[in-house]
């Protein structure tokens, strides 16, 4: 306290007299850096080289720069004088252009009309030459062959010179119609036609005479042979047929309906999923329920998942179309079960519903033809399956020709039961003719129904010739 008031003291003395008081000097020896004054000096020295350096480098780099936005500056001046100088190039030439087309136009109109002119006076000269020879009989005939032709050669000449350029109503007419080809309207050959009443004559003549070979041409007799090669190929030649979807087909108990069935299916709620793949349900002729199936369906799950839900209501099956393939190179000892199995596999299933009928060749290996779903067909063909321990190759079986194939009315061959006007054999076996079993299921001895002979009916050596239905 004592020392804070001393110094207030000396320091309001100092104030009321007027002196300022002299700071005590500190000796230079107290606050020694460690640095000499040459080592001062040379890092002053270095600093204001490298300044003075990078303003050196600095002004280079403007100047650079500034000598790249003259030399832009310069060369877009030049861009834009050869756009300004290609400008009128192409202006100058498209003026020049369509001064010369028009110049052409014109010296091309002036030579047409000119060459109609002449041609119209020539056509007046010759038919004054014509009354002249037609009044005065007596004289000698009048040399009019040259002049006809010398005015042939003239229309000649007009007709190409139109040809080479069309008018404009031509042009304008052609660019409608999206073709640009072809002779105009008015340029045609000229040529004397005869009257309207001489071509009325000749066209009816030419239809009555050919009227007449048609009647002749049918009335000629046509032999067997003839009618069937035109049958045929009209049967060849048909469009093929347009592949039938599936379709499910359910009966219904006795005391139901098939409007009971139908509605258990549509109005099924959990059924609902399923309902998207049929398309539309009908009655059929025998009272059964009818569903028409979508195209990318699996008929099998649909009918597993409808049956399900009717119960015993009604049974179900499944109505596809069938094809037919033929497999090739067997083995002499295969059978009917190692086919059914090899198809298994290459379908890789555990049943095919399949149609197989083998026989044997002359060298002792085995055909098969089977009929099976339209949609396994397509999947096997061009394919090799695995029957027994043959590799046999599978193929889409061949068309049938019009004269094979059997009427299921009369058994006959080269028609079809909607075609049939013969006897009804409809009940009777194919291979011997009886009338209490199938053609399938026949262990007896081949007989024809017809002659009698030791083979099928319809046999390519029957003795009797069956009549065309």
């Amino acid at each position: 306290m004592a020392e804070r008031s001393l110094r207030s003291r000396t320091s309001s003395l100092y104030r009321s007299s007027g002196a300022i008081p002299k700071k005590p000097r500190v000796a230079a020896s107290r606050f020694d850096t460690g640095r000499s004054s040459l080592g001062k000096s040379s890092e002053v020295q270095d600093l204001r080289s490298s300044l003075e350096t990078e303003r050196k480098e600095k002004t280079e780099l403007l100047a650079t720069v500034t000598r790249l936005q003259q030399t832009i500056e310069s060369q877009q001046k030049q861009l834009i004088e050869l756009q300004r100088v290609i400008e009128e190039a192409r202006n100058n030439a498209e003026t020049q252009a369509k001064r010369d087309s028009e110049t052409m136009m014109a010296e091309i109109r002036a030579l047409v009309k000119h060459q109609r002119k002449e041609c119209q006076r020539k056509r007046q000269q010759q038919q004054r030459q014509r009354q002249q020879q037609q009044s005065q009989p007596q004289s000698g005939p009048l040399p009019a062959a040259p002049l006809h032709s010398e005015m042939v050669e003239t229309m000649s000449e007009m007709v190409s010179i139109e040809e080479v350029v069309p008018s404009f109503a031509e042009v304008v007419r052609r660019k409608n119609l999206g073709q640009n080809r072809g002779k105009p309207r008015g340029a045609q050959q000229p040529q004397q036609q005869p009257p309207q009443s001489q071509r009325q004559e000749v066209t009816v003549s030419n239809q009555r005479q050919r009227q007449q070979q048609q009647q002749q041409q049918r009335q000629l007799p046509q032999s067997k042979e003839y009618q069937q090669r035109n049958e045929q190929l009209r049967h060849d030649n048909r469009r093929p047929a347009r592949p039938r979807l599936d379709q499910i087909i359910f009966e219904p108990r006795s005391g139901e309906t098939y409007k009971t069935l139908f509605e258990k299916i549509r109005l099924n709620q959990s059924l609902r999923e399923e309902n998207k793949g049929v398309r539309q349900g009908y009655r059929t002729t025998r009272d059964f329920i009818r569903l028409a199936l979508n195209k990318d369906v699996d008929a099998a799950t649909l009918l597993e998942r409808f049956q399900a839900a009717l119960g015993d209501l009604g049974t179900g099956r499944i109505v596809t179309e069938m094809a037919e393939n033929l497999v090739t190179n067997m083995d002499m000892l295969v059978t009917k079960e190692e086919v059914q199995s090899g198809l298994c596999l290459a379908l890789e299933r555990t049943s095919v519903a399949a149609t197989i009928s083998i026989w044997e060749r002359r060298d002792g290996t085995k055909r098969a033809r089977i009929r099976l779903p339209r949609k396994d067909a397509a999947l096997l063909e061009g394919k090799r399956i695995v029957v027994g321990y043959s590799i046999c190759p599978v193929s889409g079986a061949p068309k049938q020709p019009r004269n094979a194939i059997r009427c299921f009315r009369c058994l006959e061959r080269g028609h079809i039961t909607a075609e049939c006007h013969g006897e009804d054999r409809s009940g009777l076996c194919v291979r011997c003719g009886a009338s209490d079993h199938r053609a399938a299921s026949c262990i007896n001895a081949p007989k024809c129904i017809v002659c009698g002979g030791p083979h099928r009916i319809a046999a390519p050596g029957c003795s009797i010739v069956p009549p065309q239905c």
